[in-house]
Order: structure tokens, then sequence, then C-alpha cells
């Protein structure tokens, strides 16, 4: 573990030797701490990154990530700040070994200004833009790099290194802002059957463009591989399908699904399917798709 704290030189000296002298890197994780906050104080406050510490822990990560020991990576987890973390970490990382990667899992932990946090959002507001994720009623300010580097500003660095991965069998996003994951253009090769697990927290989308992760490619042989999916807090835009379709997707097509989470699937308020639930805490038993 390395303290996110300027002037580790010693620390990242280490950390680059270390790099130098590992053999063959199947498997990489990276976690940096989120912003820290406090909704209730007197006046609401959000700890700032230490962003001279985060830029030394960058290029350490960059250092290694170009390193021979890292040619052989197949599987990397990423618990970053920002969107615009994804390039900063990622932009050593080679084109032959981004095209070996199977797994990919993307998290943004970054969860103050407004609409960047679930847990405190106001589920009764009937403003078009809240229900919608668009913005918040929170009074959380946005962290120095929130303030800097917006997540939806710059979704475009994580869907491109995504686009940059053809080959993968399992993905994972997980953010806090919603993020658009029609911006996602993901070529699979001639021989994938689509991924065998897919997890989106956090997202608006089209149900489309889920299905298009999960469908085989025309000239593979064989049916959808997907064995397990989890959808958190997704929103259909207007225009963007149905819920039901996706649904009879999964039961015509993936014959090799063995568990489906889903929580939270809703539509944007313009949306015909929209129904809203005002205080979800007095309307739990209503359940709808």
């Amino acid at each position: 573990e390395l303290q996110m704290h300027y002037d580790k030189s010693a620390e990242h000296s280490l950390l680059r030797d270390l790099f130098d002298n590992l053999g063959p890197i199947y498997g990489f994780s990276l976690a940096v701490p989120r912003a820290e906050y406090d909704e209730n104080a007197g006046w609401p406050w959000v700890q700032c990154y230490d962003t001279i510490a985060l830029n030394e822990v960058a290029a350490t990560v960059q250092y290694g990530l170009a390193s021979a020991a890292f040619e052989h990576l197949v599987q990397l987890r990423l618990q970053v700040p920002c969107t615009y973390d994804i390039y900063r970490f990622t932009h050593t990382i080679t084109g032959k070994v981004r095209s070996q990667l199977l797994h990919l899992a993307i998290t943004i932990k970054d969860d103050t200004d407004k609409a960047g946090n679930k847990r405190i959002e106001n589920t009764a507001s009937t403003n078009d833009d809240v229900v919608d994720g668009v913005t918040g009623v929170s009074h959380i300010p946005p962290s120095n790099l929130q303030l800097k580097f917006p997540n939806r500003a710059h979704q475009n660095h994580l869907w491109d290194f995504v686009a940059t991965c053809p080959n993968l069998e399992s993905l994972s996003i997980s953010a806090t802002q919603y993020l658009d994951l029609d911006q996602l253009k993901w070529i699979k090769p001639s021989q994938s059957r689509g991924l065998r697990s897919l997890v989106l927290s956090r997202v608006w989308t089209s149900v489309p463009s889920i299905i298009e992760l999960l469908r085989p490619h025309l000239e593979s042989n064989g049916p959808a591989q997907l064995r397990f999916l989890d959808l958190n807090d997704v929103k259909v835009y207007d225009g963007g399908g149905s819920w039901s379709d996706l649904f009879v997707y999964l039961r015509s097509n993936c014959p090799s699904l063995a568990m489906c989470v889903v929580e939270h699937l809703n539509y944007f308020s313009a949306h015909l399917n929209y129904r809203s639930l005002g205080r979800i805490w007095e309307t739990y038993s209503e359940i709808w798709s």
C-alpha cells in the first residue's frame, strides 16, 4: 500500500525497480481512495485530492504498465477518482496488451458534486433533470479533481479505452455521475460470442447498446455466451427501447445465463414507459418494468 502523499520519491523508485524485475504479470489492480466529505456539516466540505501525489502515482503506474512484466496482462481492475484518470493511468498500455485483455473492471470513485451520489439523491423529486440524473439536489461541492475534470465531460477517455480492448470477455463499469454507454464504440472480433459477464452501474443507455455487448458476431459459431449480468441504476433514453426487449433477448438468446441481478432499472422522464414512484419508501409494493 502506497500512501497518497507527495514526495514519495524513495517509494516510487522502489516500485519502479520492482516493476523492472518482476516476472510475467497476468492481473493488475489499482485502487485510489475516494474524496471524503460531510454533507451534514454546518457548511458542507469535501476533502481535496493531493494532485502532486496523484501525478507521481500515475507516472509510476504508467511506467509499470509499459514494462515487460505487463506484456502478458489479461485482467485489469481500476478504481480511480475521475473518468479523466482512465487516460492518466492507461495511455502507456500498448495496443498489443489492450488486444489481449480479457477482463476489465473500471470504477469511478469521486462521487462529489451534484448527481454524483445515489445514496443522498432526492428520490421524491419530480424535476425532470433530477429524475434523469442530469443534476442533483445535494449541496456537496465538487472535489478539486471533479472541478477540473468533471466526469461526464471527460468520459470519452473511459469509453475510448474500452473500445481499444476488442477481445474482452468480461466488462464492469461502475460510475458516480451517470455516464453514457451509447458513446462506447466497441467492435468485437469475428470469432466473438459476446461478453461472458457484464456489470453496469450508474449509466444512461439504450437497450440495443446493451444487447450489442452480449450479441455474438454474425460470423461466430454458437449462441451468446453470457453467464452473468448485473445492472444497477441504469436509465434508458427516450426512444431507447424497453427493458422488456432486453429480458426477451436474454430468455431467447442466452442459454448459458446462470445469474442475472437487476436493481433500479428505469427510463428517462420523457420515455413513454417512464413512471414515477414518488417516495420509494412509501410505494415499495409497486414493481414495474
